[in-house]
């Protein structure tokens, strides 16, 4: 198997953009293409593209890009990868190209790809499955690149850059591509809508004939919005408490908000003013275990559309008593007002259900 890079770059701890500006590639890699036509426009002195090293390549210290830093780092699958970017994307004002005609422009990624006779599928062919994980690969250096250098550039929303998945992946096979063989990978972002990444791709035969073609998206997930208020507690003179405020959304897209603090230190107000659920406010009113609100779309026409239940925590699974009280506890409203609020904490409370229950 060939020698990637030197021990002292496999225990260095660099992020994707570093790896493109500082990794030199693969010795034998550029041995290779550079003998070969198909090279020559990105090669040369006048082109376009910078010449990098392939990240999922690169050895890490985790177990990110196995599948390909691994799994297909052999001689007789992918024997040699030389990677491209076009120099614009790591320049200061790649903002000016981001919703520009990038298809007509030229393709933001090039891989120039030796496909040995491990990737066949048929004899003599490469496998579709093979040539769909590289389109992937490189529509994900080309997400990764332009995703980086928009957080770089101060215009982001977030001091955490969120990562970015594939969400749909469309492949056109026009023509069996043969192993082995050369072909050539590209890339190219068409457009961002918010968390959209909207992307095209295909794959060319060393003569230049399109072997597939690909359209995808890409989305980047919420990131957590984190804020903090601070009260002055007028009981205890000079001294200060806050509440933390965590806004994010699961792996299913469903909005979460999450209120920890100290006790009355407003954690009521805050989620008061942000959902608009009345919730009771008093001095002498203190929520004593944890309230689960769920918002769901309902039909017009119910008429108690509020309904309070208990959900029991793992501790209270063998006690059957205590969970056929459970089963019985049911408050259904008409809405839910901060009267209703309090009702429902009270009898909460009255029925001997607490921190005991819920943990």
């Amino acid at each position: 198997m060939t020698t990637r890079i030197t021990k002292e770059i496999e225990s260095a701890n660099m992020n994707f953009i570093d790896i493109l500006n500082t990794i030199p590639p693969e010795n034998a890699s550029l041995t290779f293409f550079a003998a070969l036509p198909c090279s020559r426009p990105y090669l040369n002195d006048s082109s376009p593209y910078q010449l990098i090293t392939l990240p999922s390549r690169y050895k890490k210290d985790d177990s990110s890009d196995m599948f390909f830093r691994e799994t297909m780092n052999i001689p007789n699958t992918f024997p040699h990868i030389l990677a491209f970017i076009r120099k614009e994307i790591l320049r200061s004002n790649h903002l000016t190209w981001e919703n520009l005609d990038r298809e007509q422009i030229g393709p933001d990624i090039v891989l120039l790809v030796h496909l040995g006779s491990g990737a066949n599928g048929f004899r003599d062919t490469a496998h579709g499955g093979v040539l769909a994980a590289l389109l992937d690969e490189t529509l994900l250096c080309c997400t990764e690149s332009w995703a980086i250098q928009l957080h770089a550039s101060g215009q982001a929303a977030s001091a955490t850059r969120p990562c970015s998945y594939t969400a749909n992946l469309n492949i056109s096979y026009r023509a069996p591509v043969e192993s082995p063989g050369i072909i050539i990978v590209h890339a190219w972002l068409k457009k961002r809508e918010g968390r959209k990444w909207f992307l095209g791709a295909n794959i060319l035969g060393e003569n230049g004939r399109t072997r597939a073609e690909a359209s995808a998206l890409w989305i980047s997930e919420r990131v957590a919005v984190i804020a903090w208020t601070q009260q002055h507690n007028q009981s205890s003179g000079s001294k200060s408490t806050r509440c933390l405020i965590g806004a994010y959304a699961d792996v299913h897209g469903r909005h979460q908000l999450v209120v920890v603090g100290d006790q009355n230190t407003g954690k009521s107000s805050v989620l008061q003013a942000i959902t608009e659920v009345s919730f009771p406010v008093k001095d002498t009113m203190c929520t004593r275990f944890p309230i689960q609100i769920s918002f769901r779309q309902t039909s017009a026409a119910k008429e108690l559309p509020v309904k309070a239940t208990v959900v029991p925590g793992p501790l209270s699974e063998e006690d059957d008593e205590l969970l056929a009280r459970v089963e019985d506890f049911v408050i259904e409203k008409k809405e839910l007002t901060s009267e209703v609020m309090e009702e429902i904490i009270d009898k909460v409370s009255a029925c001997g259900f607490g921190w005991s229950l819920f943990c």
